[in-house]
């Protein structure tokens, strides 16, 4: 067979694979994609697997995007605890471990799937959070286009 033709076959086979896994109780599966220069890729791939992995009944962790420059390191964490504040608190730690494990390894701590509520407050406190208020506030000065981009 060519290859990824299984995958690309079976590739929505289980489309339902987020609500299916949220469903229990005192259970969470969710995913965090980070970006990384390849220098550094491999060592917070081992990184994130030694502290967000004790964390996780799961954690599937794999580049899912390739360039010159890095990769996209995503992973699909599930947790399984006895209540739902356990696991949510366990998937705000795997969270933070994640965001500052990249940080630490010269990654981005995103790459397509947006900013978002956790990411908000780290990116608003960024560089790159500061060159968007500029820039935004350079194409539109009386604030007439959207709500702030990122809130200070």
């Amino acid at each position: 067979p060519v290859a990824g033709e299984r995958w690309f076959t079976h590739r929505f086979a289980d489309a339902d694979l987020m609500a299916s896994r949220n469903e229990g109780a005192g259970t969470v599966f969710d995913t965090i994609e980070v970006s990384v220069p390849w220098r550094s890729a491999a060592t917070l791939a081992a990184a994130l697997e030694s502290e967000i992995g004790p964390l996780c009944a799961q954690l599937f962790l794999h580049a899912s995007h390739a360039y010159r420059s890095g990769t996209c390191l995503y992973a699909m964490l599930f947790i399984q605890e006895a209540t739902d504040a356990e696991a949510l608190a366990r998937c705000r730690e795997a969270w933070e471990r994640t965001l500052t494990l990249t940080e630490l390894h010269g990654g981005a701590t995103g790459h397509h799937h947006g900013i978002g509520e956790v990411r908000r407050q780290r990116y608003a406190d960024s560089a790159d959070g500061r060159l968007h208020r500029l820039v935004k506030g350079a194409l539109d000065p009386a604030g007439i286009l959207r709500a702030p981009l990122v809130r200070d």
